[in-house]
């Protein structure tokens, strides 16, 4: 099987995760503002401020995601060598990396991983909520990574004794 060179479905997809770059970022305005300015303090501090920050760092993700599908795009093209099997990874990049987006949220708010920001409570405000931005695009935008990572620390966190792991082995045998 020899691989060839696919410059439409390139531009296709280029289309796609552009149109699809806007809207998420024409989402995240539309609903930031809707936080802001005094609903912000107020809602943030409550008890669901988390709740009402998860679709920004889902969409901050996706945002990540395709900046990197449109980084991939333009140095396949570059290099000649944007081929038919690449498509499925572009289409899906954009989820995954909302889902990573939300995910590394979800860790830092609950004090699973932990940069400083000034304060030492873990709390949704106005100054925090752009470093989970942040943080979310980063992890849509190296989401492949991320994964990698999670799944090290999967490994680590539910790691089996080599006697689980024996008696595992054993029950899967029988």
């Amino acid at each position: 099987m020899t691989l060839k060179h696919h410059p439409i479905l390139a531009k296709k997809l280029a289309i796609f995760t552009s149109l699809l770059t806007i809207a998420l970022i024409v989402f995240f305005f539309f609903f930031y503002k809707q936080l802001l300015p005094s609903e912000l303090n107020d809602n943030l501090k409550s008890q669901w401020g988390a709740l009402l920050v998860m679709p920004l760092m889902l969409t901050c993700g996706g945002i990540g995601g395709c900046l990197y599908n449109l980084r991939g795009i333009t140095k396949h093209m570059q290099n000649q060598d944007f081929y038919e099997q690449y498509e499925l990874t572009y289409y899906l990049r954009p989820l995954s990396g909302s889902l990573c987006g939300l995910f590394v949220f979800a860790l830092m708010y609950g004090g699973v991983l932990t940069l400083t920001l000034g304060a030492s409570e873990v709390d949704v405000n106005d100054q925090s909520v752009f470093l989970y931005i942040a943080v979310s695009l980063l992890a849509g935008y190296g989401s492949h990574e991320f994964l990698r990572k999670v799944k090290d620390i999967n490994r680590t966190l539910f790691a089996l004794s080599e006697t689980e792991s024996r008696e595992n082995k054993e029950e899967m045998s029988t």
